[in-house]
């Protein structure tokens, strides 16, 4: 084989490497074989144990209300998520956070693409002034990359149960998007009755997308963003925290913020090129070798 025949079958190597599947760095759709007492829970930890679980939950729960949704009496009639996970902050009247924090199996790196995937409806927001809560990709060091903020409040909060995303500090809840367009009461889209949708985040190194695939009884209400900018510097991500904030009290003495969550799930998308290369230097490495030979 000469040298020249070599470089071109190299060529084509990496022109016709094929794309490797996408790696789960993350999973959870709260089945278990034995379930938590949930109203003795303290901190998500006590989550863990999961049918085909991966990566780990933590986070001190300060009191909130965590229920399976086929036992909450509060949950939405949709059957598709009777086995979402409910959390709400706690109805103590005390400022807190509280934070259910997804910690990844491995870290993943933005410029290879990761894809972040769960089912998502409000909690209890019925007429009540909720707080809005966010939803927030960190690296290992704690550095941000997106951030969304879920509207929740229906007394006046103008962007309730809608999505909308921070960057720089400032909070967009009129979202740019290539098809459909998003609107207040996306998450709650069917004549009040709590449905949710799944939203599905497609992370890269120059910003994500959000495909809410949200669809109400007249098949609507679905739709896809421009790419939106991170909030901060992060080039990789190894969790994802979906934060509380209750800061008001309301008129029955307790803060109001909650969701419900279900087939939550991140994939890495592996960087094929390295395969590529690998052969191809092996390859290169055999060659030459039994030249000088």
């Amino acid at each position: 084989m000469t040298t020249k025949t070599l470089t071109s079958f190299f060529i084509l190597l990496l022109g016709l490497t094929p794309s490797l599947p996408a790696s789960v760095i993350f999973f959870a759709d709260f089945t278990y074989t034995s379930a938590p007492d949930f109203s003795t829970i303290t901190d998500a930890s006590q989550l863990n144990g999961m049918v085909d679980q991966v990566g780990t939950f933590s986070g001190a729960t300060n009191g909130a209300e965590i229920v399976l949704a086929s036992t909450d009496p509060g949950s939405p009639t949709n059957p598709t998520i009777t086995d979402a996970l409910g959390y709400r902050d706690s109805r103590d009247g005390v400022d807190s956070l509280t934070i259910l924090k997804a910690n990844f199996s491995e870290s993943a790196d933005l410029a290879d693409g990761v894809n972040v995937s769960f089912f998502l409806s409000t909690r209890r927001g019925n007429n009540n002034a909720g707080d809005n809560y966010d939803i927030v990709g960190f690296d290992s060091s704690g550095v941000e990359s997106f951030r969304l903020t879920i509207g929740t409040d229906k007394q006046g909060g103008g962007q309730t149960e809608r999505i909308g995303f921070v960057s720089s500090g400032t909070t967009t809840f009129d979202l740019p998007t290539t098809t459909g367009a998003d609107a207040i009461g996306d998450l709650n889209v069917d004549n009040n009755i709590q449905t949710g949708a799944v939203i599905n985040l497609a992370l890269s190194d120059n910003g994500f997308t959000i495909d809410f695939a949200g669809v109400d009884s007249a098949g609507a209400n679905s739709y896809t963003t421009d790419v939106l900018a991170y909030n901060g510097s992060a080039t990789s991500i190894s969790s994802i925290e979906f934060q509380l904030a209750a800061e008001d009290v309301d008129a029955n003495g307790g803060d109001k913020s909650g969701f419900y969550l279900d087939n939550f799930q991140v994939s890495a998308i592996p960087e094929t090129s390295h395969a590529a290369v690998l052969g191809g230097l092996t390859l290169c490495g055999l060659f030459f070798s039994r030249r000088r030979s």
